[in-house]
């Protein structure tokens, strides 16, 4: 904008007229301005002020000067040549410029809804291949499979009107965990109403119906209809747990599906499930899969999963299993080792740091289970690592927080002293330092005391008998009340006491804010402390 120079402004002022009472009509505050140089002339009388009236005047002078020696490169000609380029009606070339850019671009984004498109359908397809379950088409080559690889069969009987069936293969069977599992199973796919004499052998009326089976067709369990993810991934850890076994192992490779460690017996005479004993983390049971690998049963947290060598659970992977431990890589790499029934659990903190202290260690109980009345070796270690893990930070915030009151306390008495207030040694006490902040700040006492009481007998009242529940919800705001009191208390007694200290008043809002922030109120109290 042209820069005005006062000296070749001649200046006067007027009446103005119109709406603005007894100011606009009794008052001079129209402005007129004449340059000199160009012989220009402004007159402005837009606002009841005559100062911006003033204003307003020469920032016009200046736009009509810039305009006469600048010409077509004044601010105001560019901004109508602007405005009169977008109004100009476009040319007949550039209008076929501007269609077929359009269309370009139109192209551009029809091949990007393509390419989206078919990466959506390729990632969907990959994803459906991953977590696929493999199903046989046939029944009875399905229980050949399963007596051969000493695996249950899992029948999924369905038919092609069924919506649940339709819901089962799209929620239920595309689950990560379950068509994991599934390779564990020979899984089999049967059309009721072409093969309907296998359901009514097996008494299926009702669509979907799951039945496991073992290689022999004797139903294991059933699920009669449709079932979510995660419970369906339970009722298929229960069928491997609950497979009738064979009470000790065949030697050699390909010995079966068989539970190698002996086992209680229930009524029925069978073998009894190995059940998790409530241990946080413990090597429970062992059975044998095809050829010499074992699947290992790992209690975790009240979660029981069955593993073999390789794969992965909970963020831990098997590095190996054999009948005697299971050795895991955790987060991190940290490689932890599972004994055969001897559990990694929890503990008390107090019995692990007194286990600790006394060097307990593993003692024979005359075959009893281990995890009775027995420490082992990785409860120890794990005891350690968790007295030692609670006690950095103990260590650590015992220390601070020494200094901290310390700090605070040095920091009340000094201002104490440069405020001539009495009692300064009453800084270094809890309770009464408050009583010292009170008179320091020259507040009085029942301001602090009576809240506390009330407080007090606010949260007695549910000792003198049950209250209703309307009475329950009136004390529960009474006391809110009295807490929001308590830190508008807090805020205004810093302020005053800033305000005693000779600080100005939003210096001394300021302060007392801070006092609300860590670790700036260590600053500000410190600088109420030593600032002269």
């Amino acid at each position: 904008m042209y820069k005005l120079e006062e000296r070749d402004i001649i200046e006067t002022f007027v009446r103005s007229g119109g709406h603005g009472g007894q100011n606009v009509n009794k008052v001079a505050t129209c402005v007129h301005l004449r340059h000199i140089p160009t012989g220009i002339e402004v007159k402005c009388s837009r606002e009841r002020s005559q100062a911006a009236n003033r204003m307003i005047a020469r920032h016009i002078l200046a736009l009509k000067v810039e305009e006469k020696k600048l010409g077509r490169q004044s601010e105001i000609r560019q901004r109508m040549e602007k405005i009169r380029r977008q109004k100009r009606k476009r040319s007949k070339r550039a209008k076929e410029k501007m269609l077929a850019n359009k269309k370009i671009h139109s192209e551009k984004k029809s091949l990007r809804r393509k390419v989206a498109a078919v990466s959506i359908a390729l990632f969907l397809f990959i994803q459906a291949e991953t977590f696929a379950i493999n199903w046989r088409p046939n029944f009875q080559d399905a229980l050949k499979s399963a007596k051969a690889g000493g695996k249950p069969v899992m029948a999924d009987f369905y038919t092609d009107w069924c919506g649940w069936c339709k819901k089962l293969d799209s929620d239920t069977y595309s689950d990560p965990k379950v068509s994991s599992l599934s390779g564990k199973f020979v899984c089999v796919k049967i059309n009721a109403e072409k093969d309907a004499s296998l359901a009514a052998k097996y008494g299926v009326s009702g669509y979907p119906t799951i039945l496991f089976l073992d290689g022999d067709g004797k139903v294991l369990s059933r699920i009669p209809g449709f079932l979510p993810a995660e419970r369906f991934y339970n009722e298929m850890n229960k069928v491997l747990l609950t497979m009738p076994q064979p009470e000790k192992a065949e030697e050699g490779p390909g010995g079966g599906f068989v539970v190698l460690e002996d086992r209680p017996k229930g009524k029925d005479g069978k073998p009894l499930p190995p059940k998790t004993v409530g241990q946080e983390f413990v090597y429970n049971g062992y059975v044998e899969a095809k050829g010499d690998e074992l699947i290992a049963q790992v209690n975790y947290k009240g979660e029981t999963y069955y593993v073999m060598k390789g794969e992965n659970f909970s963020g831990f992977e098997v590095i190996s299993v054999d009948k005697g431990k299971v050795v895991l890589s955790g987060p991190g790499g940290v490689e932890t080792v599972l004994e055969f029934r001897k559990p990694v659990k929890s503990g008390e903190p107090l019995g692990a740091i007194r286990e600790m202290f006394a060097g307990a260690a593993p003692a024979d109980n005359g075959g009893e289970q281990p995890g009775e009345g027995v420490i082992s070796a990785p409860e120890i270690m794990a005891g350690r690592a968790r007295t030692a893990a609670m006690l950095v930070p103990l260590m650590i915030f015992v220390p601070v927080m020494m200094i901290f009151y310390v700090y605070f306390s040095l920091c009340l008495q000094f201002i104490a002293q440069k405020t001539n207030s009495g009692n300064a040694w009453m800084a270094w006490f809890p309770v009464l330092n408050v009583f010292l902040m009170l008179n320091i700040s020259r507040i009085k006492y029942r301001t602090f005391v009576l809240p506390i009481l009330l407080f007090i007998v606010l949260t007695a009242m549910p000792l003198f008998g049950p209250l209703s529940p309307l009475a329950g919800l009136i004390v529960m705001l009474l006391i809110m009340l009295n807490a929001i009191y308590f830190i508008f208390l807090t805020v205004y007694v810093w302020y005053r006491i800033a305000v005693v200290r000779g600080k100005s008043t939003g210096l001394s809002v300021a302060l007392s804010i801070l006092m609300f922030i860590s670790p700036l109120n260590l600053a500000a109290i410190g600088y109420l402390a030593f600032s002269k």
